[in-house]
């Protein structure tokens, strides 16, 4: 049942294709402009449902993290677009942190690298994760590998290990120099991990490329879009089925599990019924965009902050 992603991108395009109006919301163009140099899908078999009656899904969330991965690399590689906004903003906010944390101040340009070296980073480690040249051992996303991206926890880990790769660098920057302050990495890697969430909804939801589209175009895109704002219930999704437990079959080892609680079928609809209302939320701000988008940005921040 698609109620999420299906109705949020019949919203048009049109809110992808802003040129001069708005440059930094030019999706579509970006992804373009910086496709070249990408690994791309195209040199592995594309992953699609069988005919029979009942369909298997079990490959669709390695596709679904394949075509993500490669849309937010292609958006982290442009500066003229929302998520180098939002990157833009959160520098601002964080050298407005500096002097209370009696730290050096750093040039807006440096803290925006800064952040797009370590999301890029993180993007690219997952994308080898889901990519049978990098990973011979991929044949279904795990939990694990999910929550590198999704869970704040896990995520925040991670970012800490990229901060360490960084400052053992040679290349040595003040911004980087930062990473050394044990507060501004705490600061920064959760302001990281919201933002990459909130850049990686609003890519499935109006990225224009061929590849937002096909994105859009699988089936369980919603299950997923679930799975990205409350990946707790990832170990309650049968991805041969493509559904979560109990309303899968009653019958398969997810439905079954122990670990399934008694009120899961209550949780999973509150879990939806918040997704529709944040993506609601979300195209209403960014439908507004082409007349302030410095207050849009600050408006999806917002929610990220309050939400992520």
């Amino acid at each position: 049942m698609q109620f999420l992603v299906s109705h949020a991108s019949t919203s048009g395009d049109s809110s992808m294709m802003i040129e001069e109006e708005a440059p930094g919301f030019n999706l579509a163009k970006d992804k373009l402009k910086f496709s070249e140099g990408l690994e791309d899908d195209a040199m592995e078999p594309e992953m699609t449902e069988s005919d029979g009656p009942k369909r298997n899904h079990s490959k669709d969330c390695l596709t679904f993290c394949r075509k993500l991965s490669g849309i937010m690399l292609s958006q982290l590689s442009s500066k003229f677009n929302v998520c180098s906004e939002i990157i833009r903003l959160n520098a601002k906010a964080i050298g407005s942190l500096l002097r209370l944390l009696d730290l050096e101040e750093v040039e807006p340009i440096e803290l925006e690298k800064l952040q797009t070296d370590i999301l890029y980073q993180s993007w690219t480690q997952f994308k080898d994760l889901m990519t049978y040249r990098k990973n011979k051992k991929i044949c279904i996303v795990k939990q694990e590998y999910w929550d590198l991206i999704f869970d704040k926890s896990v995520a925040i880990e991670e970012y800490q290990k990229i901060f360490a790769k960084i400052i053992g660098s040679e290349e040595k920057t003040y911004a980087s120099r930062l990473l050394k302050d044990t507060n501004f990495c705490v600061i920064l890697s959760r302001m990281l991990y919201a933002s990459n969430k909130l850049m990686a909804l609003i890519s499935i939801l109006k990225d224009s490329t061929e590849k937002g589209a096909s994105l859009r175009d699988l089936s369980t895109i919603d299950n997923f879009v679930i799975l990205m704002l409350y990946p707790q219930h990832f170990k309650h999704y049968n991805h041969r089925g493509g559904k979560f437990a109990l309303e899968c079959c009653d019958k398969c080892k997810i439905c079954g599990s122990k670990t399934v609680p008694k009120d899961f079928l209550l949780l999973l609809n509150d879990s939806r019924r918040r997704s529709e209302q944040l993506i609601c939320e979300l195209n209403g701000i960014l439908d507004g965009f082409y007349s302030n988008h410095i207050g849009a940005v600050t408006s999806l921040m917002d929610i990220a902050v309050n939400n992520f």
